[in-house]
């Protein structure tokens, strides 16, 4: 059994984890919950050897892993993942496993056993065909399933998971369950960071609830999803025993409005769209990711482009905003062709993008990331602190920390800083690549009712989006992608009445 005693760490002035004790027995799974910044990857990081605890204990039965290090964790019986991977990028998945199972709780010294136990890995995560592939090839998906195999041919008899749900769309969240299924025995414990709740509800023994650095409570997973703390600091919602929110299809579903919101309305055959896309084909070397896409945003429009992992989705934003060359085709906005514009130019233009993982300079404060938004852009750096202000009165926790470094703020709030920054530009359409991947529910409710308000103000959306039940909640059109490929555009009211579509995507 793993056992956390009174564990506290504080990182200057700010105590990131306060009295934490709970334990994981073997043969159980214990899930980790609560809002972005309540202290739970800090946990993970103290119990796994890359933080020392100020005050507390970790052991595991009767090994003493206070302060260890993480070397000396894994070697002790705990493995763990992390929530952006840490993948050996030049690697393949193979080497990647085989280089893990030299390691861990009975390392192999011997590197055939250690081929042996990698192999049998490969195979029982479905990896057999990817196995020589490099991890930049991969889906988000199957790496998520190479960081677990790679964790688990450690042998560990802790297995410290760090958000693997996250990104995952309706379909691989049910498989990666049914993985995580798999891997419970009753020789592991299983210690789970999760914002999913439907994974919550379906495998938590017992779940402990974080908030503020501390333990507000734990219960089983019923207890929890009733707590009313809970219910209002952390779900936002009230969700039924699956862990499932029910998409309600009516305008009522939407989040009440604001005085930034304006008129919701989609575009017509008359309006000449703001972003014209015909033909666009993009992909990396001789891989070819988008094939002749069409699609247009309108004037003040929210559109959400939506589909499986790998699809394409991230590529058509990169070739919109000149990230990448496209192969064919063309990119209007606002009646002038940028096909081929370099990606400053397509910015001063009134394009912007914030990409997947908010790629925020990290030792750089709150402030300073948000100016160097409006830095390249002429009129936008002449009125910076207008907007500093605007920005500001949307994010208003952001006022709070514009003095503090940017890597120490929680995911909510990172991606609050990278979505005023693209705004510090003054853009007429934002273009939003998974804006809330790893967010809490509550977080991610309040960064839909920002998007909101933000395209209240008259700027036009692209949004990118995973969580497909709120994409519909807040889109004038969707579009959907297969392997590349638009292959249906339609309006959000009308999906948002579709059975097949809402089954089809697991929200009925």
């Amino acid at each position: 059994m793993l056992k956390i005693r009174n564990l506290s760490k504080s990182f200057g002035g700010v105590r990131a984890v306060d009295n934490v004790s709970f334990d994981v027995p073997l043969g159980s799974i214990v899930a980790l919950i609560g809002p972005n910044g309540a202290g739970k990857t800090s946990t993970f990081n103290l119990i796994s050897g890359l933080a020392e605890p100020d005050t507390g204990t970790v052991t595991l039965f009767d090994k003493q892993l206070t302060g260890k290090s993480p070397d000396d964790v894994c070697r002790a019986g705990i493995a763990r993942t992390f929530q952006i991977s840490q993948l050996f990028e030049t690697l393949s998945v193979r080497e990647n496993i085989q280089t893990a199972a030299l390691f861990g709780r009975r390392p192999r010294d011997d590197l055939q056993a250690a081929v042996v136990r990698a192999n049998e890995l490969v195979r029982a995560f479905d990896l057999v065909r990817h196995a020589e592939a490099l991890p930049k090839d991969l889906t988000f998906a199957q790496r998520r399933n190479v960081e677990i195999a790679r964790a688990l041919v450690m042998d560990p008899q802790i297995l410290l998971l760090d958000e693997v749900l996250a990104g995952l769309t309706a379909s691989e969240i049910e498989d990666a369950i049914a993985t995580i299924e798999r891997v419970k025995s009753p020789t592991v414990g299983i210690l789970l960071v999760e914002h999913q709740m439907r994974a919550v509800m379906r495998l938590a023994d017992s779940v402990v609830v974080m908030m503020q650095g501390s333990v507000l409570m734990q219960g089983s997973p019923d207890e929890v999803r009733r707590h009313p703390k809970v219910l209002s600091a952390y779900l936002g919602e009230e969700i039924d025993a699956s862990g499932s929110l029910v998409l309600q299809r009516s305008e009522d579903a939407l989040p009440a409005t604001s005085p930034m919101d304006g008129e919701r309305q989609t575009l017509s055959a008359a309006v000449t769209p703001i972003l014209a896309v015909r033909g666009l084909s993009a992909g990396y070397g001789p891989l070819t990711a988008l094939h002749g896409i069409d699609l247009d945003v309108g004037e003040n429009e929210l559109v959400a482009l939506i589909g499986s992992n790998g699809m394409g989705k991230s590529t058509a934003l990169k070739a919109i905003s000149g990230l990448l060359e496209p192969l064919t085709g063309t990119v209007h906005f606002e009646g002038r062709d940028i096909t081929r514009l370099p990606p400053h130019s397509i910015a001063r233009l009134g394009l912007g993008q914030v990409p997947e993982g908010r790629q925020l300079f990290q030792y750089m404060s709150v402030e300073d990331n948000l100016l160097l938004g409006a830095a390249f852009v002429a009129q936008a750096w002449c009125a910076r602190r207008e907007r500093l202000g605007e920005i500001f009165a949307l994010f208003p926790r952001l006022a709070e920390r514009r003095t503090q470094r940017a890597g120490r703020l929680s995911g909510g709030e990172q991606q609050m800083v990278a979505i005023g920054r693209a705004l510090m530009a003054r853009p007429r359409l934002l273009m939003l690549d998974e804006p809330t991947i790893g967010l809490a529910p509550i977080v991610v409710a309040e960064t839909f009712e920002a998007i909101r308000r933000i395209k209240g103000t008259g700027v036009s959306v692209l949004l990118v989006e995973q969580n497909v039940g709120w994409a519909l909640r807040v889109a004038d059109r969707v579009y959907v992608m297969e392997s590349g490929r638009i292959v249906l555009a339609e309006t959000a009211e009308k999906l948002r009445s579709s059975r097949e579509f809402l089954r089809s995507f697991g929200l009925e």
